[in-house]
């Protein structure tokens, strides 16, 4: 899916009723002008607003590279009302919100969740798992192990012993410890289907015979699971 797919999709908003994530204020796109290339948005009070569709295509840039995004942070500097692009985003059938430190962020998901010109909060475990993404790959944190484990209570706390950090919930089952520099994971090993231990996270470019290997997706990366007796890495291209 492209920006153009979007362009089009939001001129099916064009006269709904637009409801913005905090419920404070709607809106109504009523005309798209092409040749100017900005929106005409009609306010609650009755006046009209001119705003850039440049200002769509930048938040959607940055939802492909980003698990979510704070539209605030990506419109930095371009003036104020930065609501009235994330609520005709978040009106999008296939567009998410959610909250990541008390603050509205929304994520594209993919697929379509809910009407044209109606708003769905994310699911609370997948926002979870979402706002763990993003501050891994926002963070000075690094992911340098996983372990996996079949007894994810006494691994956390023989972890904690020996290090201090943030432990957290990435998903169903899934805790990290952040540290100054340091991303730790922990898998229960019933679930994640790879043996016991402890796996050193690595980037290499080598090649190898993968045709019987096993794969781990991870913050939204896939990994290569190395395992041969005592050595257990997850290996990811650069």
């Amino acid at each position: 899916m492209n920006f153009a797919d979007v362009e089009r999709d939001v001129r099916k908003l064009i006269g709904l009723r637009l409801e913005s994530i905090s419920r404070s204020s709607a809106i109504t796109i009523r005309e798209i002008d092409d040749g100017q290339g900005r929106l005409i948005i009609g306010l609650k009070d009755g006046n009209t607003r001119s705003r850039p569709i440049d200002e769509l295509r930048r938040i959607w840039d940055a939802m492909q590279n980003e698990p979510a995004v704070h539209v605030d942070k990506v419109l930095s500097g371009s003036g104020t009302s930065r609501n009235q692009p994330e609520t005709i985003l978040a009106n999008l059938p296939y567009i998410e919100w959610l909250r990541i430190d008390n603050k509205k962020h929304i994520a594209y998901v993919g697929q379509n969740t809910h009407p044209f010109g109606t708003l769905q909060e994310m699911d609370p475990v997948r926002a979870v798992e979402i706002a763990a993404r993003l501050r891994a790959s926002s963070g000075n944190a690094k992911l340098s192990a996983v372990i996996v484990t079949r007894d994810l209570n006494a691994s956390i706390s023989a972890v904690q012993g020996i290090c201090s950090g943030k432990l957290s919930t990435v998903g169903r089952g899934i805790y990290q410890i952040e540290t100054e520099s340091d991303l730790i994971v922990f898998l229960p090993a019933e679930t994640s289907g790879l043996e016991d231990g402890t796996y050193a996270v690595i980037e290499s470019r080598a090649q190898w015979d993968s045709a019987n290997t096993k794969s781990l997706s991870l913050f939204g990366k896939t990994f290569t699971v190395f395992c041969r007796r005592d050595i257990k890495m997850l290996v990811r291209n650069p």
